[in-house]
C-alpha cells in the first residue's frame, strides 16, 4: 500500500466525461502499462517478472481541465507467460509525473454545435411562422374576441403552414437523435503517468494457473501441448 510505479504509459486515451444537467454517462474504460523495471523498490529486481497491465475508469472535471482515473484490476504477465490477476475496487489510481492527482487535458464539447442547430432551426420556424402571419388580418368580433383570417395569398399561407410542421417534426427529430450531450476532457494515449497503489498486492506466481502458452519441451527444439 501507498506505493508509487512510476514511468508508466496510458495505452488508451483517458477520456473522462463530465456531468451534463446532472447526469453522469457511464465513465469510459482505462489502460495503463508498467514496464517491468517499475515493478519492485529500492534498486531490486524481479526477473520473472515481464509487466503489468492495470485497467480501470476515468472521470473529467471540467472546470479543473483534467482527468482522474482510479484503477480496479492488475494483470501480471511472467517470462514463460503466467499470468497472475488481481482484481478490487478501488485499487489504484493515477498521477502525472509530478504528483497531481488530476491529468489535465484538453476540454471537449458538442454544447456549440447543439446551440447552432438550434439557433438554425429556431430561424427557419420563426421566418414561417412570419410568413403565414403576413397572409392573414385580425379580426375584432362584436363580443370582443379577436379571430385571424386568411386575406392573402392562399398557396403562400399553405406552404409557410406546411414548412412549420415539418420544421416542428424535423426539431422533435433532432431532439431525439441528439439529446445526449457531450462533455469530456480528454487526454492522449502514450501520456507518462504514475500509479498509485491504494492497498497492497499479492503478487502470487501460480505455476499451473493461466498462461499464454502451454507448450513443453521434448528436446531437440520440439514441443507439444500439455
Amino acid at each position: 500500500a501507498n506505493a508509487i510505479l512510476f514511468d508508466a504509459v496510458a495505452l488508451t486515451a483517458l477520456i473522462g466525461r463530465v456531468a451534463v444537467d446532472g447526469e453522469q454517462g457511464d465513465p469510459l474504460p482505462v489502460k495503463v502499462l508498467v514496464g517491468q523495471d517499475n515493478l519492485a523498490a529500492n534498486g531490486h529486481h524481479i526477473p520473472a517478472l515481464r509487466g503489468a497491465l492495470f485497467s480501470g475508469v476515468a472521470h473529467g472535471d471540467w472546470t479543473l481541465g483534467c482527468v482522474s482515473v482510479r484503477l480496479d484490476n492488475i494483470s501480471f504477465l511472467f517470462g514463460d507467460g503466467t499470468i497472475r490477476h488481481v482484481s478490487e475496487e478501488g485499487l489504484a489510481w493515477l498521477s502525472d509525473p509530478l504528483g497531481m492527482p488530476c491529468l489535465p487535458g484538453q476540454r471537449i464539447t458538442t454544447a456549440a454545435r447543439g446551440a447552432a442547430r438550434e439557433l438554425l432551426l429556431g430561424v427557419a420556424d420563426g421566418y414561417a411562422s412570419a410568413v403565414a402571419r403576413g397572409e392573414t388580418a385580425d379580426i375584432v368580433s362584436t363580443n370582443g374576441s379577436v379571430l385571424s383570417a386568411l386575406s392573402g395569398d392562399a398557396q403562400r399561407y399553405a406552404v409557410a403552414g406546411a414548412l412549420q410542421g415539418a420544421l416542428s417534426r424535423l426539431r422533435q427529430f433532432v431532439d431525439q437523435r441528439y439529446s445526449g450531450g457531450l462533455d469530456a476532457i480528454y487526454v492522449p494515449p502514450g501520456t507518462e503517468v504514475a500509479v498509485h497503489l491504494s492497498s497492497r498486492v499479492d503478487l502470487d506466481y501460480e505455476p499451473v494457473g493461466r498462461r499464454l502458452e502451454y507448450s513443453r519441451s521434448l528436446g531437440n527444439g520440439a514441443s507439444a501441448l500439455d
